[in-house]
């Protein structure tokens, strides 16, 4: 069993638009347990664990928590104590939640990992134990609560973007913390035994001697080849690069070269309202079939429920290639084993209520320009004041020389990830390059900036107000502007936040010159609104 390729695939692979999990088997009899759905998708590993993903994008957690500790105590003097990992973790924008809001039936299962990071047990040839991990759904679709000043809460809200998770710092940082022990090997040991001391001595045989050496190997060559692990950038917090881990995964891209230009950034989206969405993605790239873009409402979904969720999880299985390591052919048999988180979802999530004030009076004015201005893309909601739900969506490809933002994204998915995802004839998904973006669903948006697709732009006033967008701006472990409705920033100050404010994870810049993070396009569309007609339709997204 070679393990060169340990580690490498994990850190390549857990960046996809609407990670997907491996949930355990499921079949037409077994009825709908919601409580169930819900815990698979925020803690389960569902036994994907193996000696194949080993190779792809798991690795061991005694190893990496091993490494962060030694290397942070190094770092910043940080004790060598399981109780210090949070500390780590949640820099890279990773949640300890004391609980999960809008589901109060589940418990919190958290101690030293984080939510998000989920455990399975294998055996390497049958004989040699490993305690795995991978990268869960929880990690993007888990966001903090928010209360009425706009600062995070202790509790989480499932379904909701984690917009400070960062990967390009996770990543760096196990890369940077493998590396600095590799030479270590001795003290490595010592500390593997204090922190685990409860080891077997088949599992301590197998850290090191099989597993230790071989990230060693990987390490060093990786170091001298890269200077990092992925040969492409990973984006920033709530920002991911899922098509370029896909097309890592399918060998399409050079792996041992870094590639700058593999830049097809997307904003992580909440999870609302997805059934009414004719195809998946930013831009539409895969469809149950040919036809990708229709208009979809809430009477239809209700009448076709079975078949809709069937078709996109069939789609979903898709992500498991990059999110979960495994190869197309696998993919392709685990359809039936999401159908019930997916239905949890579809059937059961709604976005967090905003929790700040909001002129019932200004919002009724801004509905108006909403069904005038927006609805022909986003989607039509009910007349509910307090709480709209959308009810129709167009399902409308915008062609990028109409929407004119950002078009690396869309131009991430080349005609030849096309063509070999055609060829593998991967049931139930047709893929198709749109060179477009299909018109965001905006249900809970107040919680999700940084906005556009690519997270360029960090306040829905900012949006609105075209001329005003800062060319630099801080995101990451922020608390929200419930006026403009986004990141608080300091006063015009886009680079510092709030005075007196301390993050929650490590703030990043997003510089919007540098390719992929375009914060331009999206202009036409209120270029004949008020000043004060813009400030209404805010407040009316307050409300959705």
């Amino acid at each position: 069993m070679k393990y060169n390729k340990l580690l490498v695939g994990l850190f390549f692979s857990i960046l996809i638009l609407g990670c997907a999990s491996r949930y355990l088997e499921q079949n037409d009899q077994i009825s709908f347990d919601s409580n169930k759905g819900w815990n698979d998708f925020l803690y389960n590993s569902f036994d994907t664990i193996s000696m194949h993903t080993l190779q792809s994008n798991a690795f061991s957690w005694k190893i990496i928590s091993t490494t962060l500790l030694m290397y942070y105590n190094d770092k910043e003097g940080l004790k060598i104590d399981l109780k210090n990992l949070p500390m780590i973790f949640k820099k890279f924008g990773f949640m300890y939640p004391n609980s999960i809001k809008n589901l109060p039936s589940v418990e919190s299962r958290l101690k030293y990992s984080p939510l998000g990071i989920v455990k399975g047990r294998t055996r390497l040839l049958n004989i040699f134990p490993v305690e795995g991990v991978t990268i869960g759904c929880a990690s993007c679709h888990a966001g903090p609560v928010y209360d009425e000043e706009g600062v995070t809460t202790n509790q989480l809200w499932a379904g909701q973007p984690n917009t400070s998770i960062n990967f390009e710092m996770y990543v760096n940082e196990v890369f940077n913390s493998l590396l600095y022990v590799v030479d270590q090997k001795k003290e490595f040991t010592k500390s593997l035994n204090n922190l685990y001391p409860e080891i077997g001595f088949l599992e301590k045989f197998t850290i090191n001697h099989l597993l230790f050496n071989n990230y060693k190997k990987l390490i060093i060559t990786m170091n001298e080849k890269l200077g990092r692990l992925a040969p492409y950038p990973l984006g920033a917090p709530g920002i991911t690069n899922g098509v370029s881990a896909l097309k890592y995964q399918l060998n399409i891209i050079e792996r041992e070269k870094y590639n700058d230009n593999e830049v097809g950034f997307t904003s992580i989206p909440d999870l609302s309202s997805r059934e009414l969405r004719t195809s998946l993605l930013y831009d539409g790239a895969y469809a149950a079939d040919n036809k990708h873009f229709y208009p979809r409402n809430e009477k239809e979904y209700k009448y076709s429920k079975k078949s809709i969720i069937k078709d996109h999880t069939r789609i979903i299985s898709l992500f498991t290639v990059p999110t979960m390591g495994i190869t197309l052919t696998q993919a392709s048999q685990m359809h039936l084993e999401i159908d019930q988180v997916v239905e949890a979802i579809y059937e059961e999530y709604v976005p967090q209520q905003f929790p700040g004030q909001i002129d019932s009076n200004l919002a009724k004015k801004g509905r108006e320009l909403y069904n005038n201005n927006c609805a022909s893309c986003h989607g039509l909601y009910s007349d509910d004041l307090v709480r709209p739900k959308l009810i129709s969506f167009p399902n409308k490809l915008s062609k990028l020389e109409e929407i004119q933002t950002d078009p690396m994204r869309a131009k991430a998915i080349n005609s030849q990830l096309i063509k070999h995802l055609r060829d593998s004839k991967f049931e139930g998904v047709h893929a198709e390059r749109t060179l477009g973006y299909v018109g965001t669903i905006l249900d809970g948006v107040w919680a999700t900036a940084p906005y556009l697709h690519n997270g360029s732009v960090p306040t829905l006033w900012h949006l609105l107000f075209p001329d005003k967008r800062p060319e630099k701006f801080l995101v990451g472990g922020h608390m929200l502007d419930y006026e403009k409705v986004g990141i608080l920033h300091d006063k015009d100050d886009y680079l510092k936040y709030k005075k007196g404010y301390q993050p929650f994870s490590l703030p990043v810049i997003i510089n919007t010159n540098l390719p992929g993070y375009s914060n331009q396009g999206h202009e036409i569309e209120f270029s004949t609104l008020t000043p004060k007609e813009k400030i209404a339709l805010i407040e009316f997204l307050k409300l959705i």
